[in-house]
Order: C-alpha cells, then sequence, then structure tokens
C-alpha cells in the first residue's frame, strides 16, 4: 500500500511517499513450481495538476514519460522472464502495470523457467529526484530467489541507501520506522558534500544470523584437506535495489563467485583486492570462504557518477573506509580461520535452464544477427511541472522516450546491440524480458576502467556501460511477443527520457 504523510527533521519538514508490504520479508524464498502473486494498493491522493497535464496518465501515456508529476505507481519483476498476468486474462511485459491514485491492482507470475534471483520494485515517475522524497518502510522491494541444489549456507543481502545531500535527508530506501531520530548514528559534519550508506535487508544495523558451522566434520581430517575443511563457507545472494548507486564490492575474504543476474556461471575465484561492480538492479551469487566479521561501510562523492575517482563505494572489509564518516554496517559473518586464497575443492554449481554453453551466441556470424546501435543522449534542461524547475532530458539516440515502439526484433533472429555512452556519466543498462550475452567491449579512455567487471560470453540483465565507452551484446527471445522496455537503470535518467520501447515480434511477422 502506498501512502504520504510528512516527518521532522530538525526545522525541516520532508513530504515522504511510504511504501508498505505486508505478509512478506525484504526476500521471498519460493520454489519454481510455485506463482508470485503481487498487489499494489496505491492510496497516494491526486496532486493539483499542472494547467497543461493530466495526472491520470499512465506510464505509457507520457509524452515522453518523465515529463509530468503524477500520483500513479507503477512496478516490474527485474529479471523475469515469463508473461505476467495482470487479472484480467492477458499477458503482457510488466513495465505496463500502473496503478493510478485511489486503485489497486494483481498481478501473477508463474516462475517456471525463469531466473533463480529477480526483485520486484515499485516506481514513483517524476522529474526530479528532489521535489518528491521516497520512503520505503519494509516494502517496496524484494528480492525473489528460487530454491536450487546447491546446499551452503545462505544469507540474502538486500542492499537500500540512505542518501544525505548539503546535510538533508535525500532520500532513504527500505527504512523501518523512519523517525527524526534515523541520523543519530551518523557522525561528521555532512553539510558540505553528498554521502550514502546501505540499509542491509531494510535495516540501518542489521542483526545477523549466526555463523554456520565449520565444515570440518570430526578433528581426524587428513591434513591434505584441512584447508578446505577447516573453513567456513557462506553463499551470498546480493542485490543492488537501489536507484542510482552503483556499489563497488571490495571484500577482505578470497570468495568464488558463481552468478550473476540470476544465472549461474563458472566458477570463478576472486582474490580480496578484486572488486565487483554492481549497478542497480544487478544481483551477484557468490561464495564467501574465511573467518571473522566482515563489514560494510559507503561513501558517496558523486551521485550517478563512477570514474576515476571511484566516486561510489560499498566496501566489504574489517572496519570504516578511512575518511567515512559512517558507521561501518555489519553484512554477513562467518565462521573458520581466515584464508589467503580459495579452497581448492570444486564447486557443484548447476547448469541453467536458459543459459548454458550450448546457449552461447558468440560463435555466430556477423551476417546471421540483426544489428543495432543505441547510443545514450543528454539532452537541454527544461522546465518541468508542477514547479517548472529546469531539468536534464535524457535519450537514446537523440530522442527522449516516446509511448510508440522504437525498435523491433524477432524471435526468429539473433539481436546484436551495441550501448555506446560518450560521457563520463554512469548510465547503467537493463533489458527487460531477456538476459544478454556480452560479445564485446570497449573504453575510449583510461576513465572507464575501474567501472564494470563483466567477461565476453557472460550472461546479465543489467551492466554498466564503460564511462565513456561501449558494449556489444547478443540476444534471442524465448518466444514471447509482445511489447517490453529497455533502459537507464538510473530511474531519474529513465523517467527523463533514457529508455526505449522494444517490440518482440513472432517470426512469421518479422519485417527482416
Amino acid at each position: 500500500m502506498v501512502k504520504e504523510r510528512n516527518i521532522t527533521l530538525g526545522d525541516t519538514t520532508l513530504k515522504l511517499e511510504n511504501y508498505y508490504k505486508v505478509e512478506a520479508p525484504k526476500f521471498i524464498l519460493a520454489s519454481p513450481k510455485d506463482t508470485l502473486s503481487i498487489s499494489v494498493v496505491n492510496d497516494l491522493k491526486v496532486t493539483q495538476p499542472d494547467s497543461d497535464s493530466d495526472e491520470h496518465l499512465s506510464m505509457n501515456d507520457l509524452p515522453p514519460r518523465g515529463t509530468l508529476q503524477s500520483s500513479t505507481i507503477s512496478y516490474h519483476l527485474h529479471g523475469f522472464h515469463g508473461p505476467s498476468s495482470p487479472g484480467d486474462g492477458s499477458t503482457t511485459d510488466d513495465f505496463m502495470h500502473s496503478v493510478p491514485p485511489s486503485s489497486a491492482q494483481t498481478t501473477n507470475y508463474p516462475l517456471e523457467d525463469t531466473v533463480n534471483h529477480m526483485y520486484y520494485h515499485l516506481h514513483h515517475h517524476t522529474t526530479s529526484a528532489s521535489v518528491t522524497l521516497e520512503t520505503v518502510e519494509n516494502g517496496g522491494s524484494t528480492s525473489v530467489i528460487l530454491e536450487d541444489p546447491l546446499t551452503i549456507p545462505q544469507q540474502v543481502v538486500h542492499l537500500t541507501a540512505v542518501n544525505f545531500f548539503d546535510g538533508q535527508l535525500r532520500s532513504v530506501k527500505g527504512a523501518r520506522g523512519l523517525t527524526s531520530s534515523l541520523d543519530a548514528g551518523v557522525t561528521g559534519d555532512t553539510s558540505k558534500f553528498k554521502k550514502t550508506t546501505f540499509l542491509v535487508n531494510g535495516e540501518l544495523n542489521p542483526t545477523l544470523p549466526p555463523p554456520p558451522p565449520s565444515s570440518s566434520s570430526s578433528s581426524s581430517s587428513s591434513s591434505s584437506s584441512s584447508s578446505s575443511s577447516s573453513s567456513s563457507a557462506l553463499r551470498l545472494r546480493i542485490c543492488n535495489a537501489g536507484v542510482g548507486d552503483t556499489i563497488l564490492l571490495n571484500f577482505t575474504s578470497p570468495r568464488v563467485e558463481i552468478g550473476r543476474d540470476g544465472v549461474f556461471s563458472s566458477p570463478r575465484a576472486k582474490s580480496p583486492d578484486v572488486i565487483t561492480v554492481l549497478p542497480p538492479g544487478s544481483r551477484l551469487d557468490v561464495i564467501v570462504y574465511g573467518g571473522g566479521k566482515v563489514y560494510s561501510s559507503c561513501k558517496l562523492d558523486e551521485l550517478n557518477y563512477i570514474g576515476p575517482k571511484t566516486d561510489v563505494h560499498c566496501w566489504l572489509g574489517s572496519g570504516n573506509n578511512p575518511g567515512s564518516t559512517f558507521p561501518s554496517i555489519e553484512l554477513f559473518s562467518i565462521g573458520g580461520p581466515p584464508l589467503s586464497s580459495v579452497p581448492s575443492s570444486p564447486i557443484p554449481v548447476p547448469s541453467h535452464p536458459l543459459y548454458s554453453s550450448s546457449t552461447s551466441l558468440l560463435s555466430l556470424p556477423p551476417s546471421s544477427v540483426h544489428p543495432l546501435t543505441l547510443k545514450y543522449y543528454t539532452g537541454p534542461k527544461i522546465p518541468s511541472p508542477p514547479s517548472h524547475t529546469p531539468s536534464t532530458i535524457y535519450g537514446i539516440n537523440l530522442h527522449p522516450y516516446t509511448p510508440t515502439v522504437s525498435v523491433t526484433t524477432c524471435n526468429s533472429k539473433v539481436s546484436e546491440w551495441t550501448i555506446i555512452n560518450n560521457s563520463t556519466t554512469n548510465h547503467p543498462f537493463h533489458l527487460h524480458r531477456v538476459h544478454f550475452q556480452i560479445v564485446n567491449f570497449s573504453c575510449y579512455s583510461a576513465e572507464c576502467l575501474n567501472n564494470f567487471d563483466y567477461e565476453i560470453g557472460d550472461w546479465r540483465d543489467t551492466i554498466t556501460i564503460p564511462s565513456p565507452g561501449e558494449v556489444k551484446i547478443r540476444f534471442m527471445n524465448d518466444g514471447w511477443v509482445g511489447e517490453s522496455l529497455a533502459h537507464c537503470h538510473i530511474f531519474g535518467h529513465e523517467d527523463r527520457g533514457m529508455a526505449v520501447k522494444v517490440l518482440f515480434k513472432d517470426e512469421k511477422e518479422c519485417p527482416f
């Protein structure tokens, strides 16, 4: 249920939207045989419309979407592959699911034949991140984890953000019971620069489950296997459910990454000095080894930027990142002695039904794919209702989003898209309905070398684009027909035009 209320922080009164999700935690463990049902009740009031706007327009009616201030709430199950049903017997990609003020909607999602880590999020489309401050209270976004054969103890880490701008609370995602004392744990002067710290499963300082026991079954284990048998392993299912901040994860414990965005990959051992780049919307499946407690502290110097200054940090290490004014957030706890490298024993990672080595698209010749170039565009600032404060307009291929179809792809063809970002501004890319395979990527300058971590052949649904630079991807639809969306996953950029509508067509109707 979405409501509105005011809170007071010092001498400042803030208008906040509250998102309540009943009878569900920050994550859901489900079976592939289940159907997920999401009900959204929009109890917001219609704001006074601007003279040239209609507050009842859905997100598809906005010309372009985001140039109007609206009380309409939309929602999306990020990473979902099957057709969703809005309750009227039809099926659609859920980017069109929107709930006008004083109304409700329920959508059913069959979880069979989809990826193993998705998350849903609500979205209030607006042109300015500072006009309406949002609060997601025990709802608003939730990780959806599907069961799999791995038996390693696991913990879900659903990350959302608390941002400060010029000493004032900018937005809170995932907070429970927001009060004026929320910032009591923050030390230092926050009035001179921007800062961010992250909530874990909706809590600023979460209570962690006890660490998993040592995998050693007896003291008579052979010395040759003591390195792996005496250590503890913890599987982390991490989701960046934020709306704008790319997180750089730095682990002090050795780890093995076994999947991204809900798709298993070949296990990759990572040393503690190798960062993981987690753009908003991306998910990480990783097994961490070693002992002791590991903490997280986050620092944000420039909103929405990652570059040579490594502006956004989320350090998974012992203690605070030097210079950070925020307290550490305990993220996970593992037992056993510290290790300098991962154990040599193999990890039985199952294959994924949708993506495996047999489905790779890398070997296809260029003549057998349908090419397309999508170039990010930053336009002028124009006044936006209701305040008419100038806001930057974004777009793709020189045009902001329109409700008409901009891109067509066919079930019978492999699509090859090149996404280009000529600026140093971070614009993470997300494609609804299908995952895509990384074919190639390049940096236009040394500034972009630290803002991506994927490899050729990886399957993803959300990535950072080298800034400046480009990425070439390939994908093939799995038979679904209908309209979908590709967009920058910084919500403020998407709302102001950095999105294109995609039409998935049946092969019998393919125009090329």
